[in-house]
């Protein structure tokens, strides 16, 4: 089963600033400008815009996430269909000679379940 789905990346746009004596290690700063940003998005006082989209199926990066499609080439995975076994439901994994398989469907009028091949179905 391919993943339809991608990450939406934003960016915090926002500057805190923290008072310090001039000198002051600035990575000692850090848990008090966290805390300042915090509350300024409590106080709804912060700007959050769109970056990108991020396609881990295929490595993309993309701003226009109105118009993005997926370039890869969907695999149709072989289905079979198998004697129904005892306390399979839709959604399970099924393995049968050291292959892993989805069911798909039962037909328990026919005892039947159909099950769809895994992608990388070898058993571990």
């Amino acid at each position: 089963m391919v993943n339809k789905n991608v990450t939406y990346d934003f960016t915090v746009e926002s500057i805190v600033s923290v008072d310090a004596p001039i000198g002051t290690d600035p990575d000692t700063l850090i848990r008090s400008a966290k805390i300042k940003l915090i509350e300024r998005i409590n106080e709804n006082n912060v700007t959050i815009t769109f970056d990108t989209i991020f396609d881990s199926e295929t490595g993309a990066y993309d701003e226009d996430w109105e118009n993005y499609e997926r370039d890869v080439k969907e695999v149709k995975l072989r289905s079979y269909y198998v004697d129904l076994q005892d306390g399979y439901e839709v959604g399970d994994l099924y393995e049968h000679g050291g292959k892993m398989y989805e069911v798909i469907r039962i037909e328990a009028f026919n005892q039947l379940m159909e099950v769809e091949e895994v992608e990388n179905s070898e058993k571990i």
